[in-house]
């Protein structure tokens, strides 16, 4: 699946939102591990080590030239790299 530059969780919705938004990108994945999705539907911690292995993740196995997935003013999406 090809996922174009842009917004795929409105942070006005709250971070629980941002963080199923992205367990749902992993997941249109075959080889995206369920336990990742499945931490990152869980209840939130202070620890943000699920996302940022999500990200990781994503940036390794679905990478777009120019572009990076992850969180920016509380989005979560796939942004363009900045200089």
């Amino acid at each position: 699946m090809k996922y174009e530059i842009g917004c795929y969780g409105d942070g006005t919705n709250g971070h629980q939102h941002t963080r199923h938004a992205c367990a749902n990108i992993l997941h249109t994945f075959a080889s995206a591990s369920g336990r990742l999705i499945d931490d990152l539907r869980k209840e939130m911690t202070d620890d943000a080590d699920e996302e940022i292995a999500a990200c990781s993740w994503l940036n390794d196995h679905a990478p777009h030239n120019g572009a990076s997935w992850g969180w920016q003013d509380g989005d979560f999406g796939l942004w363009t790299n900045e200089e």
